[in-house]
């Protein structure tokens, strides 16, 4: 029995996109291994609870990097998601939401210091130790890669459906 295999081809910059994500789940398993230790010792169960459940949404993105590079519909369907998770920063008093995966650069409106900002990292924050007032974001990083990567989907469904 013969079997034929479709080779996929996977533009540079979803090779790129995937490297990312791959490199931004490794940083995410270190990050929350070293805030986990930290908090563990400080006896904060909140910050050990949310560094917990970040070690499997790191993870799952690795596996979805690995996909993305091979060119599976489910990496890009799955990495377009991630990455549009990372958009919004939002604060308000004690809670805050601020995830990235591998780099960000970050435009802020409200109770901040910095209004712009970057980093090259990965982290899950949803609280502030001290409270403050409210701050609204946006990841620029993860908002043009999200975009790109619902362009290239639709682009394949047009060509398949050709």
């Amino acid at each position: 029995m013969t079997m034929t295999a479709t080779k996929t081809t996977v533009p540079v910059g979803v090779r790129v996109v995937s490297v990312l994500l791959l490199a931004g789940s490794a940083i995410g398993w270190l990050w929350a291994y070293m805030v986990g230790s930290s908090a563990w010792h400080d006896a904060r169960s909140l910050g050990v609870a949310v560094c917990i459940a970040a070690v499997p949404l790191f993870g799952w993105a690795a596996v979805k990097a690995i996909d993305l590079w091979r060119g599976r519909p489910s990496g890009y369907r799955s990495a377009a998601w991630l990455f549009a998770a990372q958009i919004p920063i939002v604060s308000i008093g004690r809670w805050t939401y601020e995830f990235s995966m591998g780099a960000s650069a970050r435009f802020s409106l409200g109770d901040t210091g910095r209004h712009f900002g970057g980093d090259i990292g990965s982290s899950l924050n949803l609280f502030s130790l001290t409270p403050h007032g409210w701050m609204v974001g946006v990841n620029i990083v993860a908002l043009a890669i999200a975009t790109y990567l619902v362009t290239v989907i639709k682009r394949q469904r047009v060509a398949l459906v050709k």
